[in-house]
């Protein structure tokens, strides 16, 4: 099994989405339930999800004048104003927190990040950093806009001063891990998120990307310590589950990753990753028909997941069907510039399916892109010498004899 680093890579904007119902005060709310302020939320949600826009500008402008001090429905009206596209009625309503203390003025930044508006959310921190210099807060939370906008040395500089002001800064630590992560720091990486989750145990985004640095750095047993807690943490998120089964699967626990996948998919039915894996491991402990049932359910929900079709083509090729096998592996080849072992396996299915000659295309593909894969020579040479090309046939088993030990 292989992991990407998407899990660091869309890190930034998951941090943002995790916030953004708080910021704009409308999903995660702290106004007492039953309250009037909080009949107005609700209304307001539903005139957004209706697409009534002026509908909702127009009950939180009420709400706001008959409850002034409530912050939640003061943010909720900014986001508002963000979302038709009036960032200066938005900036207006959020003046008394833009003047107030450093954890206002970031819950009015966090609007405009939620917005993608990251330049007048850098605008705002910017200009209350130079009014606070002290604050460890406004630097993290500056450092996290800069980042947002794809101004990484920025973002750093933003950050370390933050660390500076308060070395128990987690949200500072956290961000500085995705940061060195994508730079390819891993050491340093994991100090940072380690560090983030000791500060703020129970934060669910820290524990999940800490997680999944163990995850990709091969430490698969505190990958699933990790998990663990988040599962206890977050029962309710199926990506808790997930990630879980994946440092299970890696451990060879495979009745424990089942479990966890089946759990993962009791909260989210149609999760095509956790299908994909069940069906994983239903092939990989020889219940074939199962496995391609499961993966064929994933790929309706996710056509073009690569490593879905990948594991149907190999399962299709290596059951006798090396014809049905041969779309999906030529997918991937449409989806990916380059994919060397879909090549591979496409060249193997075209070959016991009779076209030997989409073989050989399929086969001088794969060795052009990756020219150590010597299964691939091997297979090129039987393939050409099927064929009666003695010429490539013998090139390809020279270059397979020549890799020895490297052999893949």
């Amino acid at each position: 099994m292989r992991f990407s680093s998407r899990l660091f890579v869309c890190s930034l904007a998951a941090t943002l989405a995790a916030t953004a119902a708080a910021a704009v005060g409308l999903s995660q709310t702290t106004v007492a339930p039953g309250t009037a302020a909080a009949q107005a939320l609700a209304a307001a949600r539903a005139q957004l999800e209706a697409g009534d826009t002026g509908g909702a500008i127009a009950t939180l402008r009420e709400a706001l004048e008959n409850h002034p001090d409530e912050r939640d429905l003061r943010l909720a009206l900014a986001a508002a104003h963000l979302r038709d596209a009036d960032p200066d009625a938005a900036r207006s309503v959020l003046m008394p927190l833009l003047l107030g203390e450093a954890k206002e003025v970031v819950a009015a930044a966090e609007v405009f990040l939620a917005a993608g508006r990251y330049s007048e959310a850098i605008d705002i921190l910017e200009t209350a950093a130079r009014a606070r210099p002290d604050s460890a807060a406004l630097f993290a939370y500056l450092g996290r806009a800069y980042a947002a906008n794809r101004q990484p040395t920025a973002a750093r500089a933003a950050l370390e001063r933050a660390l500076l002001l308060d070395a128990a800064n987690a949200q500072a630590h956290h961000l500085l891990g995705v940061l060195d992560w994508l730079e390819g720091q891993r050491e340093a990486s994991l100090l940072h998120l380690q560090r983030a989750v000791e500060l703020e145990p129970s934060n669910a985004d820290y524990l999940f990307r800490l997680g999944g640095a163990y995850l990709e750095l091969g430490r698969h047993a505190e990958a699933a310590g990790v998990f663990e807690v988040l599962a206890l943490l977050r029962p309710e998120q199926a990506r808790s589950y997930l990630y879980l089964g994946r440092a299970y699967l890696e451990q060879g626990k495979f009745e424990q990753a089942d479990d966890a996948f089946a759990r993962a998919l009791q909260i989210e039915p149609d999760n095509a990753q956790a299908i994909y894996h069940r069906g994983y491991l239903a092939w990989r402990q020889g219940r074939a028909q199962e496995g391609e049932r499961l993966y064929r359910r994933a790929l309706q929900l996710a056509p073009d997941d690569v490593e879905t079709l990948l594991s149907l083509g190999i399962l299709l090729a290596q059951t006798g069907r090396p014809a049905e096998a041969v779309a999906p592996l030529r997918r991937i080849t449409e989806l990916r510039a380059y994919h060397a072992d879909a090549w591979f396996w496409l060249g193997k299915a075209l070959a016991d399916s009779g076209d030997l000659e989409g073989a050989r295309d399929a086969l001088q593909a794969c060795v052009r892109g990756n020219p150590a894969f010597a299964r691939a020579w091997y297979q090129l040479a039987v393939v050409a010498r099927r064929l009666g090309d003695e010429e490539t046939a013998r090139r390809a088993l020279a270059r397979f004899r020549e890799l020895g030990d490297g052999r893949r």
